[in-house]
């Protein structure tokens, strides 16, 4: 729509795009009124040819940065930025929309994934792109410029009806589950938790962990069943190297009962190793405060989404193509989908129930583990504690030893 109106002695060209301007509009100056509208009609001729601004080339030739750049550019037209597509990219547009062509820009300089045609890659390529991206960004990065612009692009791409040019259904189903927010898994039952870390999930967190001082933290709260908030609160004065203790006052536990927790070998090994880190420090972690461990915390959680649907796809491709040996990436992701339904929903609370469940486990008096895990009532503790069925063989043992005896 293009609307011709006389300003002095000038004419004004208005175009614009969309119902009512909705997509943007486009504003020149002219002396006589018939430049005025031979500019508005070829530029509204040229819009009706090329809605988009898409470079009209084949289908197969479109790569991820042309989807990116159009996904930026439908951004702008819902903010309905007025002026040239050139102009808002020299002179300046809103944060938000300054902030997308910026990490546009930097994807597309520093990573060839995006130079490749989009009917060309693949589920593994985008689990690899995001598994590097979060060494280098925070997670809540990832989501507000990666995940946001890559799935626009996918959106635009399932619009034009690209995916019928060579995405399988296994990548599509890949980019939008990996896309997708991640959300805490709901637990029925209340707040008891039957969800146990056992030595095999244990063992992946811990081999998946890039940071030392998170593994060590990891296996601290398994062997003590500190929270997160007191696991950073706490200081190596409160450490009894002698007595094989760690004192935990009042005023750095959650319901400001002070208690003493008795140490395993395991638990001293990993506190030498952090004093290691820190040796300077007061605290155990030095200056890693709970939002870092937090931070640290879900960026290892998204690596292990990305893993495990990785691992399906993969899994769906070897089936798609009839792919029956064993090698070792089917192995690898079959002992990670077997172990999907315990790291996917793990939250860093369970580990407290878990050192718990093991104190339990081994024999430990429930007045004894009450005690040192700070619980007051029996019902509390119980709700933490998911003692395993062969945990009771030794005393079904004993129950039939004393029968045989009786008899």
């Amino acid at each position: 729509m293009a609307t011709i109106r006389k300003r002095g002695k000038s004419w004004q060209a208005i175009v614009k795009f969309g119902r009512n301007g909705r997509n943007g509009l486009k504003r020149k100056t002219f002396a006589t009124r018939r430049e005025a509208v031979a500019w508005a009609e070829s530029l509204s001729a040229l819009h009706r040819k090329n809605p988009d601004g898409l470079t009209t080339v084949p289908t197969d030739n479109q790569t991820l940065a042309d989807f990116l750049w159009l996904a930026v550019r439908q951004k702008a037209r819902t903010l309905q930025v007025s002026g040239t597509w050139e102009t808002w990219l020299l002179a300046g547009s809103p944060h938000d929309l300054q902030q997308w062509t910026y990490s546009v820009r930097s994807m597309v300089a520093n990573h060839s994934i995006f130079g490749r045609s989009l009917v060309d890659i693949t589920g593994s390529d985008l689990a690899n792109y995001f598994q590097k991206r979060l060494h280098k960004c925070t997670l809540s990065t990832l989501r507000r410029t990666d995940i946001n612009l890559i799935s626009a692009a996918y959106r635009i791409a399932g619009q034009k009806n690209i995916s019928a040019h060579g995405l399988r259904d296994f990548q599509v189903h890949f980019a939008r589950s990996i896309l997708r927010a991640p959300t805490r898994t709901a637990v029925r039952g209340g707040s008891k938790r039957s969800r146990r870390v056992l030595p095999p999930a244990e063992v992946a967190i811990l081999d998946a962990t890039t940071q030392p001082q998170l593994g060590l933290a990891v296996i601290i709260s398994i062997e003590t069943a500190l929270r997160q908030s007191e696991l950073c609160r706490t200081d190596w004065l409160q450490v009894d190297w002698e007595q094989k203790e760690l004192w935990m006052p009042g005023e750095k536990t959650k319901n400001r009962h002070a208690r003493t927790i008795l140490l395993t070998a395991r638990a001293l090994t990993a506190l030498e190793n952090l004093r290691q880190l820190y040796p300077l420090s007061e605290r155990l972690f030095g200056p890693w405060k709970q939002t870092a461990l937090r931070s640290s915390w879900q960026k290892l959680k998204m690596r292990f989404r990305i893993k495990i649907e990785a691992s399906t796809a993969t899994l769906r491709l070897a089936d798609d193509f009839g792919i029956s040996q064993n090698n070792e990436e089917l192995t690898q992701a079959r002992a990670m989908l077997a172990l999907a339904p315990i790291l996917r929903g793990v939250r860093w609370h369970d580990f407290r129930h878990e050192a718990i469940s093991r104190w339990l486990d081994s024999g430990m008096p429930a007045h004894v583990a009450s005690a040192m895990s700070g619980h007051n009532t029996a019902t509390v503790l119980s709700n933490y504690s998911h003692a395993r069925e062969r945990a009771a063989r030794p005393y079904l043992d004993i129950l039939d030893k004393t029968r045989e005896a009786v008899r």
